[in-house]
C-alpha cells in the first residue's frame, strides 16, 4: 500500500502514514509511549511466542494433567478474544466456550501470570498493541501529540474491525478533520477473531454528520454470478 501511495503522490507520500492497526500502534508507542507508561526497547510477541509462554504457564500450574484441559492455542485464543471483544473471562467463556466454563479460574490464573511475564520482560503481544493504541488516545498528553500530527484518516475493510479497533476509530474521530471508512457488511470474514460487522452499520449512528456512499456496481463478477448470488 505504501508503495502504491508513493507511486501516485511522489515525495508527498512521506507525509502519509500507512499501515495496519498493529503496525501503526507500534510506531505510535515507540514515538510517544513513555508518557503513557511504556518503556523503550520493548519486544513484540507473535502468536507462537505467546502460545509458548502460555504452554509454560500451563505446565507450571500442572494443568496439562487436568482431564480435558485445552491446549495452549485454545487458551491463547480465549484470552485474545476476551481482550479484543472487551469482555471478562466468564463472559467470553459463556459466549463462545461454554464447554470450558469449569476452567474459568484456571484461565484467569494463566492470564494473570501471562500479564506479569510480559511486564517483567518488557514485551507486548498483538493485543497489547491495540490496547496501547487506545491507551495513547485516551491519555491527555499523548492524545494531544497524536492530534497535532494526524488529521485525516482512511480505514479500509472496516467490516472486519473488532470492538477495540472500533474504539480506536471512535477516539480518532473525535478530533479528525476527516474520517473515512470503507467496507461491506456482507463480506465480514473475521468473526472468529472477534470482528463485528455491526461496527460499519453503526458508524452513521455514531458520527451523525457522516455521509454514506453506496457502491452498488460490481466490477469483479460476471452477470451470471451476480444473478445467482442475488437469487
Amino acid at each position: 500500500m505504501s508503495e502504491r501511495v508513493a507511486l501516485y503522490l511522489g515525495f508527498k507520500s512521506m507525509e502519509i502514514t500507512c499501515g495496519t492497526f498493529h503496525s501503526t500502534a507500534v510506531k505510535l508507542i515507540k514515538r510517544w509511549g513513555k508518557p503513557a507508561g511504556y518503556r523503550d526497547n520493548f519486544t513484540i510477541l507473535d502468536t507462537d511466542d505467546s502460545e509458548s509462554i502460555i504452554n509454560t504457564l500451563i505446565k507450571e500450574l500442572k494443568l496439562e494433567k487436568e482431564h480435558k484441559f485445552p491446549r495452549k492455542n485454545v487458551v491463547y485464543k480465549i484470552i485474545s478474544l476476551m481482550r479484543n471483544k472487551a469482555l471478562n473471562m466468564r463472559e467470553i467463556l459463556n459466549e463462545q466456550f461454554p464447554y470450558l466454563s469449569d476452567f474459568e479460574n484456571e484461565f484467569e490464573d494463566i492470564y494473570n501470570k501471562y500479564v506479569i511475564y510480559k511486564q517483567r520482560n518488557n514485551s507486548l503481544d498483538f493485543d497489547d498493541l491495540l490496547e496501547g493504541f487506545l491507551k495513547l488516545l485516551e491519555n491527555h498528553n499523548t492524545h494531544e501529540m497524536i492530534r497535532s500530527n494526524y488529521s485525516w484518516f482512511f480505514v479500509d475493510e472496516f467490516q472486519d474491525t473488532n470492538k477495540i479497533q472500533n474504539e480506536i476509530i471512535f477516539n480518532l474521530g473525535k478530533f479528525a478533520k476527516s474520517l473515512t471508512v470503507v467496507g461491506d457488511d456482507a463480506q465480514s470474514i473475521y468473526a472468529f477473531r472477534g470482528a463485528c460487522f455491526q461496527n460499519i452499520l453503526n458508524f452513521p449512528k455514531v458520527f451523525i454528520n457522516s455521509k454514506v456512499f453506496t457502491l452498488d456496481i460490481n466490477y469483479r463478477s460476471s452477470r451470471e454470478i451476480l444473478d445467482f448470488s442475488n437469487a
